[in-house]
């Protein structure tokens, strides 16, 4: 007996919201504590640098291992690999480190400090993705979500502790604290799941030409989303200022409001869609993926709604009026992220289910013939509009991949799946947006009515199945 897909959904979701607002209070906390240059250090050297690393550090190897069927076999590869690399990328930044960091704008003084919360956090986080991958592949989705949360939730722990508690507001020490929350999750996880994990461990097999083809084919299509936001930082950290990439980044640390409900896709349509046996039980079943996609993805268009009338609240509220600049652009990103959506769906599941991934490298080819264009049309657009340039060409390229998505796909049933009824969520959408523009509700209250009215219009129109939520009390067979 197990739980249906819309508890592991939920929790999931649930696990997401403490990881996301652990990880914006943490931000919060820094925020106050320093200046805003040496905000933009530590969220470039601690999250964005070795985020943009970590598509090397892990590869495929993380859609690989999620795999339900075969994944398993390939996870003494993936740890053996992920350690090489980090080694590999720690000792090219080691020797390089002036070049590069005269390239982004940031001190060399004290660089070893900095190199060393980069390597820490970079070698933590290549193993724990691999952890979370087998993880997931085995649809162990409780203990995946778990070990996903565990590092952010533990950093705002620490940080709180440093800046309340011991008053500690030098620079070097704050940024190593916030380093070391992966290192201490990677070490206690290690020794809780040792035994059970290494049966998979011991034995390091090389993935089979399908399977790595299989790998690569969604890793190098969901990467798109997140590489091109790194790089985005990166280019307005050289084109701008260090100053403007932590503006930058707080823009994107409110759109993690939508993120609950893309990261939840993500998360359960590659597992589902490899051990589907049949494509419409999957989509068009009631509590199957389909289902459960557009549960989500009405509530990402509800977190788009919301951040279109309430981001400056947002920022004032969580970051102080220091960072409002950011505000003026998170409506234009949160629009991007519809888009992204509707891509990743499309491609996971259609990868997913196909027996030929070559069938699919006119999409491979794609994504990374944008990845490479972007950043000259970043800099371009900075170069002729200023700071707005960099989220015009964010929503640019994600718009233009979600349109050659549908046209290269031949089958975009998961499209049909995605938009049935949508005029009733079209509905939902708009007497929501009229509240707010007509009674014009203060932030808080005017988030619980809105959402309130929202959700009600969804069920009681029935684009959402009242069945969603009494399954989340029940047991599957």
């Amino acid at each position: 007996m197990k739980r249906p897909l819309s508890f592991y959904t939920i929790f999931f979701i649930v696990c997401m919201v403490a990881m996301k607002v652990s990880g914006i209070l943490s931000k919060i906390v820094l925020a106050r504590a320093i200046t805003p240059y040496e905000y933009g250090i530590i969220t470039l050297i601690i999250i964005s640098f070795p985020n943009m690393f970590q598509l090397l550090t892990n590869f495929c190897l993380h859609d690989l291992l999620s795999h339900s069927r075969r994944g398993r076999k390939y996870f003494g590869f993936s740890i053996f690999y992920s350690v090489f690399v980090s080694i590999l990328i720690g000792a090219v930044v080691f020797i390089f480190h002036n070049q590069i960091f005269d390239f982004l704008n940031l001190p060399l003084k004290n660089w070893h400090v900095l190199f060393m919360g980069f390597f820490i956090v970079l070698i933590s986080n290549a193993i724990l993705v691999d952890m979370t991958g087998i993880l997931r592949g085995l649809k162990r989705y409780s203990q995946t979500t778990i070990l996903a949360s565990l590092p952010p939730v533990l950093k705002l722990f620490l940080i709180l502790i440093a800046v309340y508690l011991l008053n500690i507001r030098d620079f070097c020490t704050l940024l190593l604290i916030f380093a070391i929350s992966p290192l201490i999750v990677l070490i206690g996880i290690s020794i809780k799941e040792w035994r059970k994990l290494f049966k998979y461990l011991k034995n390091i097999n090389i993935p089979s030409k399908d399977m790595f083809l299989f790998g690569i084919s969604i890793f190098t299509i969901s990467l798109f989303g997140g590489l091109n936001q790194a790089i985005s930082k990166i280019i307005v950290s050289h084109d701008l200022g260090i100053e403007y990439q932590g503006y930058f980044d707080i823009s994107f640390t409110l759109v993690t409001l939508l993120g609950f409900s893309f990261a939840a896709m993500q998360f359960i349509s590659i597992p589902e869609a490899t051990g589907a046996r049949n494509k419409r039980d999957l989509l068009f079943k009631t509590g199957g993926l389909g289902d459960i996609s557009r549960a989500l993805f009405s509530f990402l268009l509800f977190g788009v709604i919301l951040l279109y009338f309430y981001s400056y609240q947002f920022v004032d509220l969580l970051f102080s009026h220091r960072y409002t600049i950011a505000a003026n652009y998170v409506p234009i990103l949160a629009v991007g992220y519809i888009f992204l959506f509707v891509q990743q769906f499309l491609a996971y599941v259609n990868i997913s289910l196909s027996e030929d991934i070559k069938g699919y490298k006119q999409l491979i080819f794609i994504t990374l013939l944008l990845l490479i264009i972007s950043p000259f049309v970043t800099h371009m657009l900075i170069q002729s509009s200023g700071f707005i340039g960099a989220y015009i060409s964010i929503v640019l390229f994600l718009f233009l991949y979600s349109l050659i998505t549908i046209i290269l796909l031949e089958d975009i049933s998961p499209l049909y799946a995605l938009l049935f009824k949508i005029e009733r969520l079209i509905l939902s959408i708009l007497i929501t947006f009229l509240f707010l523009i007509f009674f014009q509700p203060p932030f808080i209250i005017g988030i619980s009515i809105s959402f309130i009215l929202y959700i009600s219009i969804i069920f009681l129109s029935g684009y959402l199945k009242k069945e969603l939520i009494s399954d989340l009390f029940t047991y599957g067979t």
